[in-house]
């Protein structure tokens, strides 16, 4: 595309040379012999370049080059000044102005051409630079979206898995039914994790993880997330142990739920790999400041170890040491490289000793603030007690079957009575119609959506002067940057995520009406 450039000079002889030099480079050239005419094409028109004259009667060029600045199509369109002023404070105020460069009057053709021909290969590569910009953003974008769709569609169906399971768990079952039960539960609880592990992957990638700064007690955290991974431990006879040093402090700062996810990759691993012996997590304070607390961790075992040559492949996405590794061990290969990710966004390195049949050990460091952590609390979400809530009306509002047989048995199974919607639509003329104490609403509805249909809600409940909104809970498989806060602003008030259990549910609704 041939650049146009304009060109602007009180001097008529000034302006023809100009042009002359310009056509001779095959530039699409426009004049103007004031300050004003040349506003008024600067205001009509995208220019690739602005050569401008100092000095004019009128309306001076740091006048002009303001109004440049101040333009919605030209304010990045460079301005050269053309001057016979080369003092400081002249050069000064022309770079001030918004000005790249100038040309001393008088000048040759030579270097005017070989000016202009500099910044507007600047303006090129800009060009470049704003398009793969746009695209990289643009593919950002659509990779989210997949992301959200395709846990949604994933999530939907592992939601009436799991609470069937769930359920089934609790009816009379012969010895061999409960085998096979287990056989499902474990199967269905290995999908969710590499579902868990992909999206969390893919999340990462697309910047989509921000790190939540709030006060939390390590030790009470991990004690917590260790439990589980002890009766992992222990099905395999092997011993699972927490060296942790005293000295850190009760309450430090950080992401708790992104720590433990670290821990649970590695300790995991550890076990996955170690067949006699056990796995030993040490926790030590590295070092301590006014601002900075540096933590340091080591999750030791005796298994079978890693050749120094494979230990390379280890971080990097869906890699394991060979090939005989995936189909002997399972797995996606994507833990480390998740681990790898989260350490480094928490300023620490992550980094391995081991060799073949002599364990491994696996060590990261994590850089917490002190000053930066936000002072709001966690919601504390109250002990569910024995005795049942007082029976509600609920509306469960889903567009598939089987998410609202579920939904319908785990509350049914809590003492409450049900109402079904499958649409948006159909979910605000039964709000409209009935009276409900609570709503669970689906986000990902056609026509009319769950975020659109709460909308609706609230604005009746504007309209009508209604004191109390009702709760509406949505149900999502969504786990994307800014879907919590979407979800708000569209007026819900807090959110479930699929596949949830029977304890959720209850917990979600002790949180609203145990008061």
């Amino acid at each position: 595309m041939t650049n146009k450039i304009l060109i602007i000079d009180d001097s008529e002889s000034n302006l023809d040379y100009i042009k002359s030099l310009l056509l001779d480079q095959t530039y699409k050239v426009a004049m103007a012999s004031g300050g004003k005419a040349a506003l008024l094409k600067i205001r009509s028109q995208k220019f690739d370049l602005v050569l401008l004259d100092y000095v004019m009667p009128g309306m001076n060029g740091l006048e002009v080059c303001r109004e440049i600045r101040n333009d919605k199509l030209n304010a990045d369109t460079p301005v050269i000044f053309l001057t016979a002023d080369q003092s400081e404070h002249t050069l000064a105020q022309a770079f001030e102005a918004g000005a790249v460069d100038f040309i001393k009057k008088p000048f040759s053709g030579t270097e005017l051409i070989a000016r202009v021909k500099n910044h507007l290969n600047l303006v090129e590569h800009k060009k470049q630079l704003a398009t793969a910009r746009d695209y990289a953003e643009s593919a950002s974008s659509a990779k989210g979206e997949f992301l959200a769709n395709m846990s949604h569609e994933i999530r939907t169906p592992m939601n009436g898995i799991v609470t069937v399971v769930e359920f089934l768990k609790d009816t009379p079952l012969t010895q061999k039914q409960t085998e096979l039960l287990d056989i499902i539960k474990s199967s269905s609880d290995s999908l969710l994790q590499i579902i868990n592990d992909i999206l969390d992957f893919s999340k990462i990638e697309a910047g989509q993880i921000e790190l939540e700064k709030l006060h939390f007690n390590l030790k009470d955290e991990l004690d917590l997330v260790l439990k589980p991974l002890d009766l992992r431990a222990h099905a395999k006879g092997l011993f699972l142990r927490l060296d942790y040093d005293t000295q850190i402090p009760l309450s430090i700062c950080g992401d708790a739920l992104r720590i433990k996810q670290i821990i649970i990759n590695l300790v995991n691993n550890a076990i996955k790999f170690t067949n006699t012996g056990g796995v030993t997590i040490h926790v030590k304070m590295a070092q301590s400041t006014e601002d900075q607390l540096e933590l340091l961790f080591n999750i030791e075992d005796t298994g079978i170890g890693i050749l120094p040559q494979n230990q390379g492949k280890l971080f990097k996405s869906f890699s394991q040491t060979d090939a005989s590794s995936t189909r002997k061990y399972g797995g996606t290969g994507l833990g480390l490289a998740i681990s790898k990710s989260l350490v480094e966004m928490m300023n620490g390195k992550i980094w391995l000793k081991s060799d073949i049949n002599q364990g491994a050990t696996f060590s990261f460091n994590l850089i917490l603030s002190k000053t930066m952590c936000n002072h709001e609390t966690e919601i504390v979400v109250p002990t569910i007690e024995k005795k049942a809530l007082e029976q509600k009306t609920i509306l469960v509002v889903d567009d598939n079957a089987i998410n609202r047989k579920v939904a319908e048995m785990t509350l049914m199974k809590l003492g409450h009575k049900v109402e079904m919607a499958s649409t948006g639509i159909e979910a605000y003329q039964k709000y409209i119609s009935s009276s409900f104490d609570f709503i669970l609403m689906d986000v990902h509805m056609p026509d009319l959506d769950g975020l659109e249909a709460t909308a609706l809600i609230r604005k009746y409940e504007e309209e009508h002067q209604i004191a109390n909104p009702i709760p509406v809970i949505a149900m999502t498989a969504a786990a994307m940057k800014g879907d919590r806060e979407r979800f708000m602003e569209a007026g819900m008030t807090e959110y479930i995520s699929k596949p949830f259990k029977v304890k959720d549910i209850e917990i979600m609704l002790q949180l609203f009406f145990d008061k």
